[in-house]
């Protein structure tokens, strides 16, 4: 995906506009910073994302930012499928008696 904006994957335009606005000149440099927005793939399948970035100067002189992305869940981790389906299977533990050998 070389040359697409990461524009381009935020479904949302006020989360757009909230990631244009991070990113702004004024920022100083090695200013560090973070957003929750909405990603979309390319199936349309929302992703809920931490954004973490870092502007800082290239060696051409010109303003470029490190960016890094971290998918997060929007619910609580009891109530996500794979966890409550653990929780089932899990065996229990009152009927078990210690040993000691």
């Amino acid at each position: 995906t070389l040359g697409i904006k990461l524009q381009q994957f935020m479904p949302s335009v006020e989360d757009r506009g909230k990631f244009e606005d991070s990113l702004a000149p004024e920022l100083p440099l090695g200013s560090p910073g973070t957003l929750r927005l909405v990603l979309q793939d390319n199936s349309k399948t929302d992703v809920h994302a931490d954004l973490f970035y870092v502007p800082f100067p290239a060696l051409d002189g010109e303003r470029r930012y490190y960016v890094g992305i971290r998918e997060f869940e929007h619910q609580p981790v009891a109530d996500l499928p794979q966890f409550a389906q653990k929780q089932r299977r899990a065996p229990s533990l009152g009927n078990r008696v210690a040993c000691s050998g």
